[in-house]
């Protein structure tokens, strides 16, 4: 592990914890589904989010997260917290969904996205990104996606979900 996914996992034992209640084995910030440069979603979480409109495809715990969301895994449970940023530092909110990992079918499929940031009236950037969209499914619920990091921690995550579903 590098260090950067040891500082993560760090973070997250210290300060999730106790959401999770047993020992966190990975930990990796996610967005919601779209949030990687894909504009109309932006829009459509946003009117799903203010005012209860659920067109388009979203998911009912789009409603619970943040920007930026935390999936954390332990030997039993996938666990869901947003995050929230203070004047120091990212804390993680209580779980918005937690899965048990026997019988949560998972798929991923690898992605790359180019993100346009605005730059006043005539300069813009272009940023290419490489994702993963997880799609977690419970028994008998409806399926999650959400946009992952290519990383290694995020390969793990697929390893250890894929030996227990």
């Amino acid at each position: 592990m590098n260090d950067e996914a040891q500082q993560t996992l760090d973070w997250a034992r210290k300060t999730a914890g106790d959401h999770v209640g047993e020992e966190i084995l990975a930990a990796q910030m996610f967005c919601p589904r779209g949030a990687w440069g894909d504009k109309p979603r932006h829009l459509k979480r946003w009117l799903f989010r203010t005012f209860g409109v659920a067109g388009g495809g979203l998911h009912p715990l789009e409603r619970e997260m943040s920007r930026l969301n935390v999936a954390l895994l332990s030997p039993s449970s996938v666990v869901l917290c947003p995050l929230r940023t203070g004047s120091t530092a990212f804390t993680a909110e209580p779980p918005f969904a937690r899965f048990d990992r026997n019988g949560l079918e998972a798929s991923w499929k690898r992605r790359k996205v180019t993100a346009t940031l605005q730059a006043g009236d005539t300069a813009a950037s272009h940023r290419q990104s490489k994702i993963v969209v997880a799609t977690l499914a419970p028994p008998g619920d409806e399926p999650l996606e959400i946009d992952l990091p290519d990383t290694k921690v995020t390969r793990f995550l697929r390893e250890e979900l894929s030996r227990s579903g």
